[in-house]
């Protein structure tokens, strides 16, 4: 799944006219470890301005965890999360996230159980659900 929103950031990149760069990316596990530790490496970066976390639980740290390093959110780091759940909804401040339609997800799944025990020899398919952009209060504009 990480594997997947990775290649989402660089697609999008990509067609606003950005080549991403490896160095621009911290991998981490999902957890507040990992996420302390990807987010003290992004933040020692000069020129760190934005995170895009793949994840509510590393989104949810960052702020607090720039504002020790002498950051301010949204002022000197913009958060970016992928989920929307009502973590992002909830947390201080609201995260601006990538919101997955996850009632959609879980229909469409279902739908795909009860069409492979309906039919077993059928090819296991791929479904894309389009994602949408919730403005929280995690982010200001690009400055310059």
């Amino acid at each position: 799944m990480a594997d997947r929103r990775l290649a989402g950031w660089a697609e999008a990149l990509r067609s606003a006219g950005i080549e991403p760069e490896d160095t621009r990316v911290e991998h981490a596990s999902f957890t507040r470890d990992g996420r302390q530790q990807a987010m003290a490496t992004l933040i020692e970066r000069a020129g760190c301005t934005a995170v895009f976390a793949s994840g509510e639980v590393q989104a949810i740290g960052a702020l607090p965890h720039a504002r020790s390093a002498g950051r301010r959110g949204p002022e000197d780091l913009s958060v970016v999360s992928f989920d929307g759940t009502e973590l992002a909804r909830h947390a201080v401040p609201r995260l601006t996230a990538v919101v997955q339609p996850l009632r959609r997800i879980a229909e469409l799944a279902a739908a795909e159980v009860v069409r492979r025990i309906a039919d077993p020899a059928a090819e296991p398919r791929s479904i894309e659900v389009p994602t949408s952009l919730e403005p929280g209060d995690s982010t200001a504009p690009p400055r310059g």
